[in-house]
């Protein structure tokens, strides 16, 4: 499923296919994808590594400042431990520079057999993530629609790596309504999970 002019989570269903038009914000246990997601012992200590994309393309201190975000909630046990390749990492970081995309983000879960989830897949409560790929769209982040065709600056950029994290927490989208970084379509502008999604990690982790 695909946001046109906002971040993205992987999967090729229109977004309105699987998500109803929202009105009013998903909390606790409503907030999370019915799929198993990754493990609690997985969450607690992550195992991520990026490749050389990252840093050839100047995102690695944005992703490292998005990990530390989601490590501040205060009542979850949440935390990331690198890897020295994409073997021993779960999840794994990359940055393109494809011109032909029409996204910010997107976050990829696979199964243990290397098969990609499907919309189906994300609310299979038997299903679980084994690996994801999270990959920033750089290209279209420096045309951002959100920023009249130019960059997006350093704290919407910010907001996308976080957002797309959050899809790995199993987070869901939020309304655009509500304030949280996991806003469905629009662009923020926060630098940081906000009350509502703290708190949704907070109950889950």
């Amino acid at each position: 499923m695909k946001k046109r002019l906002t971040k993205v989570f992987g999967f090729t269903a229109a977004l309105s296919l699987l998500f109803p038009t929202l009105t009013s914000a998903y909390q606790a246990q409503d907030a999370f994808f019915n799929s198993q997601g990754f493990s609690k012992t997985t969450i607690a200590a992550m195992p991520w590594w990026e490749d050389s994309t990252v840093a050839g393309l100047g995102y690695s201190t944005i992703l490292s400042d998005a990990r530390a975000k989601w490590d501040a909630a205060s009542a979850a046990n949440v935390g990331y431990s690198k890897k020295t390749s994409a073997d021993s990492a779960t999840l794994r970081f990359y940055v393109h520079n494809d011109a032909n995309v029409n996204y910010y983000g997107v976050f990829k879960p696979y199964d243990s057999s290397g098969t990609a989830f499907t919309d189906a897949d994300v609310e299979n409560p038997n299903k679980s993530f084994y690996k994801g790929n999270l990959v920033i769209a750089n290209y279209y982040i420096q045309h951002s629609p959100a920023a009249g065709g130019g960059p997006m600056n350093r704290t919407q950029t910010l907001d996308v790596a976080i957002h797309e994290i959050g899809h790995s927490l199993s987070l869901r989208h939020q309304p655009d309504s509500e304030v949280s970084v996991m806003a469905i379509s629009k662009v923020t502008s926060y630098g940081s999970p906000q009350t509502l999604d703290y708190s949704n990690i907070d109950y889950k982790y």
